[in-house]
């Protein structure tokens, strides 16, 4: 009767060490399986057109020299309050901005990608073509990151900040 029972004992171990080696691969389903956030399924289209209209609209009053009114169309928001109100840029900030613009002679312009995050964390990447490439030179260019955020149901266009505290949400995209 031992060896029966030492004969069981050694079966339910086997049969519980599959179970749980066939479990350990097993991913459980949170109901999420595409990989975007929550806020990203509830976007459409037309937030997709929203967000590219703003950065259009910005990056053709660079490329014909409407700089100030490229700069007024931003705004900033406080990377330490996620929800709070986002304004106009203030008049110092305004000229700052306004200033670099004119430094700059932008010919066309390229959106590179637009990711949608959270309602605070988005990121559309445009290249600048400052010369375009020809007789062997490379293009020269430079890129805006610009954050557009959905605030109180539309959508306004921040420029990334890394010196207020504004991080990039894709990472390792820099030479794309």
């Amino acid at each position: 009767m031992t060896g029966k029972r030492n004969y069981c004992g050694i079966f339910v171990v086997f049969i519980i060490a599959v179970s749980m080696m066939g479990c350990r691969g097993e991913k459980k389903s949170t109901g999420n399986d595409s990989g975007y956030t929550q806020y990203e399924q509830a976007l459409t289209n037309k937030d997709t057109t929203a967000v590219m209209n703003l950065v259009e609209s910005f990056m053709q009053y660079v490329e014909v020299g409407k700089c100030a009114e490229a700069a007024s169309m931003l705004y900033q928001s406080d990377p330490d309050d996620k929800y709070g109100e986002c304004n106009l840029l203030e008049n110092d900030e305004l000229q700052e901005v306004t200033t670099f613009l004119k430094q700059i002679t932008i010919k066309k312009h390229r959106i590179d990608y637009i990711k949608f995050n959270e309602v605070y964390d988005n990121e559309v990447k445009c290249t600048a073509i400052i010369e375009e490439a020809h007789d062997g030179m490379p293009e020269i260019s430079t890129v805006f990151y610009f954050k557009p955020v959905d605030y109180l149901g539309h959508w306004v266009l921040c420029l990334l900040n890394s010196r207020d505290g504004d991080r990039r949400t894709i990472q390792g995209h820099d030479n794309d």
